[in-house]
């Protein structure tokens, strides 16, 4: 039942926003998303770092009392870094003399990572808490209310800024569906009793320690490729990934904050036979999905191409359909992590998922750099980075597996394996 109701939400805002996505590639260029694939990129990476992880908590807490001082704690360090980067943004735009649209790209992408750490602390609460629909309703708007948003302001404005005020104002939207009164109380706590908070902070340094740099550097591989493949190889290929990611990305999104959530509250708790088993039905999942992806990635590549320019609206962007050919399987091997993502925060070995993406992100950013300089073709890069990522994402699923068989079923680690934790 639950999820169900957090999948209904889900699945409908994704359906909205493909519906409308050939919309806005009518309206926008191919070199106006890969431009606002460096504020979505932004977003991306920063609103994790600016909660240190701690919303996370929010999800293993065992009690109601403990799931709010970790939205308290995670609110907190949110106003506090937000504060910090817009003063040091501020003063250093003044100093280089920086363009207006740089300074307001900044503040763009300051206040929408600000309002998805507050939107993530309210849905968590709600998911915590049992309220589901709540938490369905807001990510709809987050994922449809966003393309309606950037739809409008591209009839209306146009370019860049109609991309990034659409981002703006959905994240917003979707905060006010999720906000229930949790934020007040939150921020009611870091004001009152700021000692207690900051001794929880204290506590559970493990999450800005080791959850947050795992989580920053998982963020960069989701959301660098488009950046980084329009510096290498201009902002129209840019452009052609950042499509890619806003269809990808988005199926991972509902299951992440659907299946993946669920089975994060689930499986806390759990006894030694039934993890077992679970570690048993992941594996079989796994070998279900790599099975179904190798086909799906040769029917994009071969066949794609005089679709992607019919759905799309020119021929500007048949190369939509190697970009997707190529990330089909790092998003088959990112979907049967987001499970063992989970075991890990439960488990408190972080430090092994921080290990495996330093090193996606060394040999992935490697690859795409050595493409550029040796002459290759961007296509040519493409597979060679989706060929690395996705070893390095399937390395890292059997690694968990493994080393969740230390997992003694009552939410820590056993006695062995407790000096690694923090």
């Amino acid at each position: 039942m639950a999820v169900g109701k957090l999948a209904a939400g889900t699945v409908g805002g994704y359906a909205l926003l493909v519906v409308l996505t050939p919309i806005l590639t009518r309206i926008y260029t191919p070199a106006d998303l890969g431009a606002f694939s460096l504020i979505a990129a932004a977003v991306g990476v920063l609103a994790p770092i600016l909660g240190l992880g701690y919303p996370y908590g929010q999800l293993s807490a065992r009690t109601r009392t403990g799931s709010a001082r970790f939205a308290a704690t995670a609110l907190g360090t949110a106003a506090a870094f937000s504060a910090l980067l817009l003063v040091a943004g501020l003063l250093a735009a003044f100093v280089a003399s920086a363009r207006s649209a740089f300074v307001w790209a900044m503040l763009c992408a300051l206040v929408c990572s600000s309002v998805a750490v507050i939107t993530s602390v309210a849905v968590n609460w709600a998911i915590a808490q049992g309220r589901e629909a709540r938490a369905a309703t807001a990510t709809f708007v987050n994922l449809g209310g966003r393309a309606v948003f950037q739809t409008g302001f591209g009839v209306a404005i146009g370019g860049v800024k109609g991309l990034i005020l659409g981002e703006l104002c959905g994240r917003l939207a979707a905060w006010a569906i999720a906000e229930t009164g949790m934020c007040r109380v939150a921020f009611r706590r870091c004001l009152s009793k700021s000692e207690v908070v900051c001794r929880h902070a204290r506590r559970e340094r493990y999450y800005p320690t080791l959850v947050t740099p795992s989580m920053t550097a998982e963020n960069f591989l989701v959301w660098l490729p488009a950046p980084i493949f329009a510096f290498a190889f201009g902002a129209e290929v840019g452009g052609l990934v950042a499509l890619v990611q806003r269809f990808v990305s988005v199926p991972l999104t509902i299951a992440n904050q659907s299946i993946a959530t669920l089975f994060h509250r689930e499986f806390v708790g759990r006894s030694e036979e039934q993890t077992a088993t679970i570690r048993k039905m992941l594996i079989g999942m796994a070998a279900v999905v790599g099975a179904t992806s190798v086909p799906l990635s040769a029917v994009f590549e071969r066949r794609g191409s005089e679709l992607a320019s019919v759905v799309f609206g020119g021929e500007q962007w048949s190369g939509v359909a190697t970009v997707t050919a190529a990330f089909v399987p790092i998003c088959a091997a990112q979907f049967i992590c987001l499970f063992t993502d989970r075991i890990l925060l439960i488990i408190g070995r972080n430090d092994l998922k921080l290990i495996f993406l330093m090193f996606a992100l060394l040999i992935g950013g490697t690859i795409v750099m050595v493409s550029s300089s040796l002459g290759w073709t961007w296509q040519t890069a493409i597979w060679a980075y989706a060929g690395s990522q996705t070893f390095v994402y399937l390395l890292l699923f059997f690694t968990v597996i493994r080393a969740s068989e230390n997992y003694s079923g009552s939410g820590v680690i056993k006695k062995s394996d407790t000096e690694t934790m923090y």
